[in-house]
This record gives structure tokens, C-alpha cells and sequence, in this order.
């Protein structure tokens, strides 16, 4: 029989902040923006392929504020 290993919520935890950074880098080099967000001032960011991140402002009609 095999050994298996349980595992945890951390592992899992681990696993996905992994794919997030490897999905982020794959997209920086194929010069495509990303959204990601920011838990500590609640905003949405897109991140430019040069690593600038712009504040995404959203209305409470899910349009962004550009677009309304």
C-alpha cells in the first residue's frame, strides 16, 4: 500500500498564493494586466505589465467609473 499524507489547510493555503504569484509573473511577461485585491484598504487594483497599479473605481452599478 501507499502512504498518503493528509493535507492541510496550510498546504492548501501555500498552493494558492503560489499559482496566484506564478499567474501574476505569466502575465508581466506577456505585457498583460492583471486585478488583484488590496484586503487592507478594500480596493480594486489592475497591475500594468510595468508593475504599476492603478486604482480600478467601481460604481455600485458594477460599471467602472470610466465606463458609466
Amino acid at each position: 500500500m501507499m502512504a498518503t499524507t493528509e493535507m492541510t489547510d496550510d498546504m492548501v493555503v501555500q498552493g494558492a498564493r503560489a499559482a496566484v504569484r506564478i499567474a501574476l509573473a505569466k502575465n508581466q511577461a506577456r505585457g498583460v494586466s492583471s486585478v488583484a485585491y488590496d484586503r487592507k484598504t478594500k480596493t480594486i487594483y489592475e497591475i500594468k505589465s510595468n508593475g504599476q497599479r492603478v486604482p480600478i473605481q467601481v460604481g455600485c452599478d458594477g460599471k467602472r467609473a470610466e465606463e458609466a
